[in-house]
This record gives C-alpha cells, structure tokens and sequence, in this order.
C-alpha cells in the first residue's frame, strides 16, 4: 500500500532526517512529498499520447518535405543541366586566356630584354668625352667643398630723436656654395643619362651648357640680421 513519504516512518535511509532542517521540514509535512507512483493505466496512457503526439509531428513533416523538395530537385536538375553547358566552354576560355596571358607575358619579356642589350651596346659605345666630363665634375664638386666660406657683417647707421642706433646684417657665400653642389650633382647624373642616348651629335656643346648653368658660389647671401 502506498504512503506518501511525510506520513511514512523516519528511516536512517533518509538523509534529510540526520539534520535538524530536514527533521523540521518532514515534521511540517514538506520534505520527502511527491506525487504517487504512476499506476499501470496512466502509464500506457503517457505512451499512448507520446506516440500519438510523434506520429502527428511525422505526418506534419513528410507533408512539409513532399510539396518542398520536388521543386528544390527541380531546380537543381535545371541548374545541372545549365552547367553541363557551359562546361565545355567555361574549361576552353580558361585554357585559352592561361595560353594568351603566357604568350603576351613571355613576348613582352623578349622586347624589354632585346631594348636592354641595344641600350647597353649604346652606352658601352657612347662618346669618351662624357665619363671625362663626369670625371671634371666631380673635381668641381671636390673645389666647392674647399671653397673658403665667406662672411660679411654690414652695419646700417640708423637715427632717432635720441641718439643714433644700428642695425647688424650678415651675409655669407654658404648658400651660393650648397646651390652649387646640388646643381653638380644634378649635372652628373644628367650627363649619365646621355650615355644612354642613340644620338650623341653635339654632346660637347651640351655638357658646356651644363657647366655655365652651375651657380656661383661666391655670391654672397642674407643669411641673419
């Protein structure tokens, strides 16, 4: 015969009863409560409405799966069938545009190296007179370096109501000097340039061009004051 366990005898099996909370708790009727045991007729019951309830849940997704996937295997078939069109051709353009790619890569190649080997028989045969030139510059770069640095203080007299008063300025050659050695350096790597050129017809009359542009660094310039 079933007992709900608060009317059922204390047992040293339940662990509750060894503290005094759960004494308390069993005492008031709380602890140990629970539903009675489910009887054989509730129990074939339960199955009976999980199995109705799953059955129903079957039913609900075949028919969900029947009136989807025949139209998703529709359009795949279609989907396959576009492929297998564009197969054949898709494989052919990409062959075609890997052979294009190497045969443009590989001529364009040839060009740059054959104009690199004409361009070096040019300068190897380019008029002596320009490494001189380069030589002679570089020994006016040299002579701007030892070039004494210039330097001048000017006074200006200036009067006011009471007494006379001046103003200093000074003036030097530096800048003149650092203009000159950028301007030498500019020549030299222009006058490389003209290795390079097929015509060298009145190179000489362009490297002294080049000489009487070059700055004087004697000028002197307001540097403070």
């Amino acid at each position: 015969m079933y007992q709900p366990p608060h009317l059922a005898p204390y047992s040293i099996l339940d662990r509750t009863a060894v503290t005094a909370r759960g004494v308390i708790a069993r005492l008031r009727g709380i602890a140990g409560m629970g539903e009675a045991p489910e009887t054989t007729e509730q129990a074939a019951e339960r199955r009976r409405s999980q199995r109705s309830a799953a059955g129903a849940e079957i039913a609900r997704i075949e028919a969900e799966r029947d009136a989807e996937l025949p139209r998703l295997a529709a359009a795949e078939e279609r989907a396959r069938k576009h492929l297998e069109k564009l197969t054949p051709g898709y494989q052919q353009a990409v062959a075609d545009f890997d052979r294009a790619q190497a045969v443009h890569s590989r001529r364009a190649h040839d060009f740059a190296y054959a104009r690199e080997l004409a361009g070096r028989r040019i300068v190897a045969n380019a008029d002596p007179v320009i490494d001189e030139f380069r030589q002679d510059l570089f020994a006016l770069l040299e002579a701007n370096r030892l070039t004494p640095i210039d330097r001048d203080i000017r006074r200006t007299d200036r009067w006011d109501v009471k007494a006379q008063k001046y103003d200093c300025e000074e003036w030097s050659n530096v800048p003149a000097m650092n203009a000159r050695r950028i301007a030498i350096l500019d020549a030299i790597n222009e006058a490389e340039g003209m290795k390079g050129e097929p015509d060298q017809t009145g190179i000489r009359d362009r490297l002294v061009k080049l000489v009487e542009a070059l700055p004087d660094n004697t000028v002197l310039t307001k540097v403070a004051g």
